[in-house]
């Protein structure tokens, strides 16, 4: 398993920002992402996790402690033609790219999204009329001492997902190393289409051309509100407003 001693974190950040660390993981299956927690663990090491590196923002002071990355857990497998076993370290792009390749559906709103599938599981991501609680049948994980855990989600058994950006992973901070989606049988032009238009939509925001994080600002699903975050910002007049050297997006309120 790839260990990094002073890793500058800048390097695994979206919007390039972060010092460096004492030490880095990269597990590059379950295997080694087990025998680093229990390391930590064994030398009471102070840690942080950081996936893609595209919903945090790191600070640029030295952090005195270890990060623990699975941007190298990107294993991708087809089963029973209909479910898709991918690693906690999967883009969603790959995802959304594995399922078109095998003509599967339900999946084309993930292209686009910046992230790792098993970010996108912890906060129940949700785009595009796409939400992750929607596909996913099985979670492997693993809590602080490197003991592992399996959870289902069925329509009879929802101990997982209670809503938009709520999980029980937000609750009990364990490590996701794996996703089991189950998926429907999808014209592969029909999928491209959403795809595109997915990724387009994203692009004419310029989401891509300078560091971002994308929407940053949770938005409210409640009926007495049910506004996105962007659109009461944007009413606000606040595209383009900046304090210090954070910026928002002259574009896209919640960029």
């Amino acid at each position: 398993m790839p260990i990094y001693k002073n890793f500058h974190l800048k390097d695994l950040s979206y919007y390039k920002t972060g010092g460096f660390c004492k030490k880095l993981y990269q597990p590059q299956n379950e295997k080694e992402l087990e025998e680093a927690l229990k390391e930590i663990h064994k030398n009471s090491e102070k840690f942080f996790i950081l996936g893609a590196g595209s919903n945090s923002l790191v600070s640029d002071e030295p952090w005195d402690g270890s990060v623990l990355n699975l941007a190298e857990m990107k294993k991708l497998e087809l089963k029973d033609d209909c479910e898709i076993v991918a690693e906690g370290g999967v883009t969603n792009f790959a995802l959304s790219e594995f399922a078109l390749k095998n003509g599967l559906g339900d999946a084309a709103w993930m292209y686009g999204l910046p992230g790792s599938l098993g970010a996108t599981v912890r906060m129940n991501a949700r785009c595009y009329g796409g939400e992750i609680s929607q596909i996913v049948t099985r979670i492997v994980s693993f809590d602080e001492n490197g003991i592992k855990k399996i959870y289902t989600n069925t329509p009879h058994e929802k101990k997982v997902f209670s809503g938009y950006k709520d999980t029980i992973f937000m609750k009990n901070n364990e490590i996701i190393s794996e996703v089991t989606v189950h998926l429907k049988s999808q014209d592969k032009r029909i999928l491209k289409e959403k795809m595109i238009s997915c990724y387009e939509d994203r692009k004419s925001k310029d989401q891509y051309e300078w560091p971002s994080c994308g929407c940053v600002f949770k938005n409210d699903y409640r009926k007495e509100v049910s506004v996105p975050s962007g659109l009461l910002i944007d009413s606000c007049g606040l595209k383009g407003a900046s304090i210090g050297g954070a910026v928002l997006s002259e574009k896209h309120a919640n960029f």
